[in-house]
This record gives structure tokens, C-alpha cells and sequence, in this order.
């Protein structure tokens, strides 16, 4: 599985990028408290037509590091994440 450095740890992910449509946006799956990426049904994780990124958070499945303590510091590493990957965020 790859990982991407993100507040100075690795965060795992798997994509698929499922016959990739030009102008549709590239989806972040985040899974809740105590999940992790494969929470989401196979058929979301491979969306026809879309890039589709699932993510481990920190402390979760995978990933290494400490669990946030509020959603806004979750919000932080999934856009750092993005931007890592270079996907657009705006």
C-alpha cells in the first residue's frame, strides 16, 4: 500500500482509478472514528470514472502516529494529504 509523509508521518492510502472521466474530481473517502480505509463498500472504493483515494487517518489501520483530538486537526491532514498528492483543493 503507498504512504504519503503528512506532519511528518506516513499516511497509507490506496487509489483506483477507475476509467478516469477528464473532467470529473478525484475523491477522498475518510473514514470515522476507529476506522479505517477498507470501512468503505468495494464498489465506492472503485468508482467508475473517478480517482478514488482512500486513507488510513493517523493512528488508524496502516498509518502510524497518534490519533488527532479534534476534527479540524483530521480536516488538516486529509488537505495536507491532498496536497502532497497535488490534487486541486479549491
Amino acid at each position: 500500500m503507498p504512504a504519503v509523509t503528512v506532519a511528518g508521518a506516513p499516511l497509507h492510502y490506496r487509489v483506483h482509478y477507475g476509467a478516469l472521466h477528464p473532467a470529473a474530481p478525484s475523491l477522498v473517502l475518510v473514514h470515522g472514528a476507529g476506522g479505517n480505509l477498507m470501512h468503505w463498500p468495494a464498489t465506492l472504493r472503485r468508482l467508475p470514472g473517478h480517482a478514488v483515494y482512500g486513507i488510513d487517518l493517523p493512528g488508524h489501520g496502516q498509518s502510524e502516529g497518534q490519533g488527532k483530538r479534534t476534527i479540524g486537526a483530521y480536516a488538516d491532514v486529509v488537505r495536507e494529504f491532498a496536497e502532497a498528492l497535488a490534487m486541486p483543493t479549491g
